[in-house]
């Protein structure tokens, strides 16, 4: 539905795109005036807000009404916008959209709450001991600080030997190398002969031999000398050497030479240690513990939604789907409406007095007889809303106090108003006119029924009865004033003596020459050109000065007609249709003026250089906007 003929409107438009990728947000913009708002030149009412949903590229465009909106009430109102872009943050505000056009979102800058908010209440003062805004830590949840797993994660995959694997290992080798003892079941590994140092010994012994044995042993000796392993040692000495290469266990002191690892194998697994998202599961720890980022996010939205809900509640802006009071409930400083779209009522402290309204449809007011709004229910008045009209159903008493005795009665289910009771008396029960002359003849009556017959005769029943008894007062003779003048039936003389008190008495109250008159002197005449006061001076023919019932002064030369006025063209102005010469000093106080028919402005700026042209035409402008010249000037 549009808004009605001739409502300004302005239009608010915005885009709300993700800063990551320009991915554009799902989500809604919530619009609500901070009051219930109207518009009596256009016979509107505009109780609530509403929403408009983001399109598909994050946009969205809605018609609003101007918080300048000339006709609209109260003077002052603003927009309460709520932004809920979906898995984003949600952002509320109160804005101040004025004049007519289009408005981007980003260009609004947040105001005050008009009115400010409740002057007491109990909503949430603080957070972990702070107020304002409060923004949370990682210690105000028990968290560590954000980015403190990532650099341990990172310290640890830089570290050359995080376990101290690589410097165990190079350890165990070392000592292996230099065990003398017990090695491969060896006791005593330093009296085993290399290959060569055997060769050598047996080259020796071979010579000794020969030496010895001389001629006898040369062929032995030869034959010793050529052969490969004489004694069997090289046989022996490589047999011990396979059997100690292929030996895996307590080699060296080490138990399991098989679980060794390679330099190769250990940088291997290191750098798949080092890759892994979770090698030691201390993450996984620590998610089960401690709040995840994300985690904190999403509370950290929960938080800022509940704070702009508590804000709101505080503000007044809040709409809530239903309230229950169990005690007392105060409104301070503020109106309680209850409404819908269409129809409400409120109870208004605002201004002199005290308002119970309502709006949108009549006004009843009624009783149950049950406890919980149920029985009967008995309307007693209606307040009509498309007209000054009530209505009232019902008897009605009149009484000095609430449950007193009863002084006046109308009853409409008897036709009978019962009026009057000074002094004691009985009440008059006035019953009606009859459409013919005399006194009922049907009907029952009681005593103290009054009637008025078509003839304007007055009949009282003095006993009950049907039709009763009645009575009437006697005829009084109407006195016309034609009877009283000169030469009629009864006409009235009036002596001397009397005239001259009514002259003295006169005198007393408006002085003919001199005195002073107090109080406030009224003329009330038939319309506002109506002259209300003059005066002049003896002998003119024509007033020197009149004041018109409307305020208009009127002044003149007392032999000619009045040809000089001042009056009140409109609110806060004065008008004359004459010359106005003043002889001491004009001065003006205003904050614009024009000449010569110009719409006034306010005081012009000469700007340019004085060294050239632009001086002077910034001159003649402003001159000829004040209407003081007309430029005719070329450039």
């Amino acid at each position: 539905m549009a808004f009605p003929a001739g409502t300004p409107t302005v239009t608010l438009v915005g885009t709300i795109p993700s800063a990551v990728a320009g991915t554009p947000f799902k989500g809604k913009l919530v619009c609500k005036p901070s009051a219930y708002l109207v518009d009596a030149g256009r016979n509107a009412v505009y109780p609530g807000g509403g929403s408009v949903t983001f399109d598909s590229n994050g946009s969205f465009s809605v018609v609003l009404l101007p918080c300048d909106a000339a006709g609209v009430e109260p003077v002052g109102w603003r927009w309460y916008l709520d932004l809920q872009p979906s898995g984003g943050t949600r952002v509320a505000f109160y804005a101040n959209i004025t004049g007519t056009g289009t408005v981007h979102f980003d260009d609004l800058a947040p105001v005050p709450a008009p009115g400010g908010g409740p002057s007491s209440g109990s909503a949430v003062t603080s957070v972990n001991g702070e107020t304002g805004a409060v923004v949370l830590s990682a210690a105000d949840v028990g968290a560590d600080v954000a980015g403190a797993a990532s650099a341990t994660v990172a310290a640890h995959a830089a570290a050359s030997d995080p376990h101290g694997d690589r410097a165990a290992a190079a350890a165990a080798l070392a000592a292996h190398e230099a065990d003398t003892t017990l090695v491969h079941g060896i006791a005593d590994t330093a009296v085993l002969e290399t290959q060569s140092g055997a060769q050598a010994k047996a080259d020796t012994a071979g010579v000794a031999a020969i030496s010895a044995a001389a001629s006898d042993a040369t062929a032995k000796v030869a034959a010793h000398s050529a052969a490969s392993d004489p004694h069997g040692d090289r046989v022996a000495a490589a047999s011990a050497l396979a059997a100690h290469e292929a030996d895996t266990t307590a080699v060296h002191g080490i138990a399991d030479t098989s679980a060794l690892e390679t330099s190769t194998g250990a940088a291997a697994k290191v750098t798949a240690h080092k890759d892994a998202l979770d090698p030691h599961g201390d993450r996984a720890w620590a998610d089960g513990k401690f709040a995840t980022q994300a985690a904190l996010s999403t509370v950290d939205g929960y938080v800022n939604n509940a704070l702009t809900r508590v804000t709101a509640i505080e503000q007044g802006t809040a709409w809530l789907s239903g309230l229950q009071v169990a005690g007392n409930a105060v409104v301070s400083a503020g109106d309680l409406t209850v409404s819908d779209t269409s129809k409400g009522y409120r109870f208004r402290r605002g201004g002199s007095a005290l308002d119970f309204e309502a709006t949108g449809a009549d006004m009843i007011l009624s009783n149950w007889s049950g406890t919980g709004f149920n029985g009967t229910q008995h309307a007693y008045l209606r307040l009509s809303a498309d007209a000054q009209n009530v209505q009232v159903a019902g008897k009605i008493e009149f009484v000095d106090a609430l449950y007193g005795a009863t002084k006046h009665t109308l009853d409409p289910s008897t036709g009978v108003a019962a009026l009057g009771a000074k002094n004691g008396l009985t009440s008059i029960r006035l019953c009606g006119r009859r459409a013919s002359a005399g006194s009922p003849t049907t009907g029952a009556w009681a005593a103290g029924d009054a009637v008025q017959d078509s003839a304007g005769t007055w009949w009282l029943c003095t006993a009950d009865g049907t039709p009763g008894t009645w009575t009437s007062p006697p005829a009084t003779p109407t006195a016309h004033a034609s009877t009283h003048v000169s030469g009629g039936t009864d006409p009235i003389t009036v002596a001397q003596s009397q005239v001259t008190g009514l002259t003295a008495a006169l005198a007393a109250l408006l002085p003919l020459t001199g005195g002073t008159m107090t109080g406030t002197l009224t003329n009330n005449v038939a319309s506002g050109t109506t002259p209300a006061f003059g005066g002049g001076v003896s002998g003119d023919t024509f007033d020197r000065w009149r004041v018109l019932a409307n305020g208009t002064l009127e002044l003149g030369p007392g032999n000619a007609a009045r040809d000089t006025n001042l009056r009140r063209s409109a609110a806060n102005e004065l008008t004359t249709d004459d010359a106005l010469i003043v002889s001491l000093m004009f001065r003006h106080l205003g904050t614009t003026a024009g000449f010569y028919g110009a719409t006034a402005v306010t005081k012009p700026s000469v700007t340019g250089s004085r060294g050239g042209n632009a001086a002077l035409a910034s001159l003649l402008t402003a001159l000829a906007t004040l209407g003081l010249i007309t430029d005719s000037t070329t450039a």
